[in-house]
């Protein structure tokens, strides 16, 4: 299992930002991967949501897919789980310019 620390915040979608989380497939395998979005500050699920990714293959989804277009949370903690399929992907979240596109790469870091 991986995760990130994320910001969605009001304030930053003010900003012109937004965040997206996705990963790549990096075995040859299909995968089917749940992220699970918790609060930082209490733990609390918040959402849950599988993707299937094919062999080789990149997926990106914003984080308003997953908790909702109105949504508005700070202080997130994303986790990656692969919970079917032989593949074994590289997760990872962007946080996005709105105005010039410009993106920032977020690693995702394997939980002890």
């Amino acid at each position: 299992m991986t995760s990130i620390q994320l910001e969605q915040t009001p304030a930053a979608a003010r900003a012109g930002f937004r965040a997206n989380v996705g990963f790549a497939e990096v075995a040859g395998a299909d995968a089917t991967v749940r992220v699970t979005v918790k609060s930082g500050d209490t733990g609390a699920i918040l959402a849950t949501k599988s993707y299937t990714v094919g062999a080789n293959q990149l997926f990106q989804a914003g984080l308003a897919d997953i908790l909702g277009a109105e949504a508005a949370a700070r202080n997130l903690y994303v986790q990656f789980t692969v919970e079917g399929g032989a593949g074994r992907v590289l997760a990872y979240a962007t946080s996005v310019d709105n105005k010039s596109g410009d993106a920032i790469y977020i690693p995702a870091q394997r939980e002890p």
